[in-house]
């Protein structure tokens, strides 16, 4: 009799827990309104590139500006290329400006 009881509380408890284990549907798992896109992501970049030439120091700026234009190199070639440009052209200019400085500096 006991074993008999037990056999059917057990059976009982599998077909209670039995709906609920349930396999959890894909859709409802994948959450539409993420903020996080490819053209959000971009636009961070852009406004990284942006926000980089008011920095003071030359150092954190062309480090910031580069690291920029290589995120931004496989979604737009050609505006990476156009920052990777202007930080060249903006070392070129500190360059020859430091030159000009000490050149001067060592003259006098």
């Amino acid at each position: 009799m006991i074993r008999s009881l037990r056999w059917l509380i057990c059976f009982l408890a599998i077909l209670a827990l039995v709906p609920n284990a349930r396999p959890q549907n894909k859709e409802t798992a994948i959450n539409p309104q993420s903020s996080c896109s490819r053209d959000s992501a971009l636009g961070i970049i852009q406004r990284q590139i942006d926000l980089g030439k008011t920095i003071d120091s030359d150092a954190k700026r062309i480090t910031l500006t580069l690291r920029a234009a290589d995120l931004m190199w496989p979604a737009d070639q050609g505006k990476a290329r156009a920052t990777f440009r202007s930080c060249a052209s903006f070392i070129v200019r500190n360059t020859a400006a430091s030159k000009v400085c000490s050149w001067s500096s060592t003259v006098l």
